[in-house]
């Protein structure tokens, strides 16, 4: 007896903007503790602190700039990395 998977159902909009939210909020939340601390964190906002260190530029600037290529619109279509990068400006802009 074979069994199918069941194909999930697509989220909704409600669910994927408190998703980006949350996300969002998390990600601000752990690199501001880390800041706050003294210490950095590895992959791309570690380095986004370290240039932000060295430059005076704010992190949420240097943080959106070199996630452009790397999240959303390189792997996942334009419409995912459209939404994520309008949400992290939202989150920055608060």
């Amino acid at each position: 007896m074979t069994q199918t998977a069941a194909t999930p159902a697509p989220h909704t909009r409600i669910e994927d903007a408190q998703a980006f939210a949350l996300g969002t909020a998390m990600c601000a939340l752990g690199v501001t503790m880390l800041t706050h601390l003294g210490l950095i964190t590895g992959q791309t906002a570690g380095l986004a602190v370290l240039v932000s260190y060295g430059t005076g530029l704010s992190f949420g600037l240097v943080f959106f700039a070199s996630t452009c290529r790397s999240i959303g619109w390189h792997g996942c279509g334009w419409g995912h990395g459209s939404r994520s990068k309008a949400f992290f400006v939202w989150g920055w802009c608060r």
